[in-house]
Parts: C-alpha cells; sequence; structure tokens
C-alpha cells in the first residue's frame, strides 16, 4: 500500500509540475504555453491553400444550355406541348452538356414548365425569337421521337 501511494503522490508532483493544486494555487507555466497562434491547426493547414473562386453569377446547372431559338412549332396534339426550336445562338452551357450548332433545329418538351407556368404557353408564338434554358434528357434507351430536351426557362428578348 506504501509503494502505491507513493506512486501516486510522484505522478502528481509529476503532473503538476510540482505544485500541490489547491483553491487559489495557479496551473504550473508549462500547461500554459498554448496560444492560438501558435497551436491553432485550422489556421496552419489554410494558411497555404489558395481561396476558392467566386461562383459565376449566372451559371447553368449540369446538363443544361441556354441559347437564343426561334419558335418553329408549338405542337399540343398529343396532351403534351413540344416546341421546335432552330437556335439562334448558344449563349451558355453547364457542364456535361452536348453542344448545340447555330441553324440546329431541336425538339424540347414543355409540358413540366407549361404547367408550372400555364400563363406562358398562350404569350409564346411561332417565329418570334425568345432566349431559352434548357436541360438535356439522357436516356438510355431511347426511342427517335422524344424530345432529347426539356424546357427551363423562356423569356421574349
Amino acid at each position: 500500500m506504501a509503494n502505491f501511494l507513493l506512486v501516486n503522490i510522484t505522478i502528481f508532483h509529476f503532473l503538476t509540475g510540482g505544485f500541490g493544486i489547491t483553491t487559489g494555487d495557479h496551473i504550473p507555466a508549462f500547461a500554459n504555453t498554448y496560444t492560438p497562434d501558435n497551436f491553432n491547426l485550422v489556421e496552419m493547414a489554410t494558411s497555404d491553400t489558395l481561396p476558392l473562386p467566386a461562383p459565376e453569377q449566372n451559371s447553368l446547372a449540369p446538363g443544361s444550355a441556354k441559347i437564343k431559338a426561334n419558335i418553329v412549332q408549338l405542337d399540343d396534339s398529343t396532351g403534351v406541348p413540344i416546341l421546335v426550336l432552330t437556335i439562334v445562338e448558344a449563349l451558355g452551357y453547364g457542364s456535361a452538356t452536348p453542344p448545340l450548332a447555330t441553324g440546329r433545329e431541336i425538339t424540347v418538351e414543355s409540358d413540366s414548365y407549361f404547367k408550372n407556368y400555364p400563363h406562358q404557353q398562350h404569350k409564346v408564338a411561332t417565329c418570334d425569337t425568345f432566349t431559352v434554358v434548357i436541360r438535356h434528357l439522357p436516356t438510355l434507351n431511347k426511342d427517335d421521337s422524344s424530345p432529347d430536351w426539356s424546357l427551363v426557362k423562356i423569356s421574349k428578348d
């Protein structure tokens, strides 16, 4: 039992720097060496990294494109509005978006857009030029008659 007490007292003295800590005593000097300047791991980890670039203001979602297009046809005969567009100019692409050539004619599914914005459908007239945001519809087993694109937003120039 005496050896046990001697070992505990020795460890206590070692950990407290030889001082018995009671009310009013101070922590030994070696325990008070932490400062935010010399041990802040977050500052140390990021001090040599480059800042992140600011995101673009009008960036497009992956698989989306912003184009200027003429409306050739609005086909609503099947109950699902399909727009046929001729591309005048590609204004921007999101990542992983297939390229769109000027003068190309594309079909765009617009059912979900016109369900959310029913007042827009009667404003769409053929032969007018609009700025359109479309989203690519990739599928694995697709027939050739279904549209490759879906309408996200349309606005008059």
